[in-house]
C-alpha cells in the first residue's frame, strides 16, 4: 500500500510541475510584458518576440515534457531527474548571482529562490520515494 502511494506522489508531482510550467509559459509566450516586472525591457517588439519564443517557449516545451513524457518512454524516473536538474541548476544560479550582486537585491527575488527550493525539494522527495519503492 505505501509504495502504490508512493508512485502516486512521484506522479502527481510531475503532473502539478507540467501543469505548473505550462501555465507560467503560455503566460510568458502570450504576455511577454509579464517579464518587466523582473527588470527585463519588453518595449520592443524584438524584446517582446524574445521573451516569448526563448521563455515562454522553454516552460511551454518543459511542460509538455513532464506530461506527456511517457509518450516518448521517458519513465516518471527520467522526469523527476529532468526536473531536478534544471530547477537545480536555477536555484544555483540564483543563488550564485545573488553573492556576488553587487547592488540592491529586490525582495521578489528572494522570494523566487524559496519557491524555486521548495520545487527542488519537491522534486528530490518524489524521486527518493519513486526510487524506494
Amino acid at each position: 500500500m505505501i509504495k502504490k502511494q508512493e508512485s502516486c506522489f512521484a506522479k502527481i508531482v510531475v503532473l502539478a510541475l507540467g501543469f505548473l510550467l505550462l501555465g507560467m509559459g503560455f503566460t510568458t509566450f502570450l504576455y511577454p510584458q509579464v517579464m518587466a516586472r523582473y527588470g527585463l525591457v519588453t518595449d520592443s517588439l524584438h524584446a517582446q518576440l524574445t521573451i516569448s519564443a526563448l521563455i515562454g517557449g522553454s516552460e511551454i516545451g518543459l511542460g509538455f515534457f513532464m506530461l506527456l513524457g511517457r509518450k516518448i518512454q521517458a519513465s516518471i524516473y527520467v522526469r523527476l531527474w529532468v526536473g531536478l536538474f534544471i530547477f537545480s541548476g536555477i536555484v544555483v544560479a540564483r543563488f550564485v548571482s545573488l553573492i556576488i550582486s553587487n547592488g540592491p537585491i529586490p525582495n521578489m527575488i528572494y522570494r523566487e529562490l524559496v519557491a524555486e527550493t521548495f520545487i527542488v525539494m519537491l522534486l528530490s522527495s518524489a524521486l527518493y520515494f519513486h526510487v524506494r519503492r
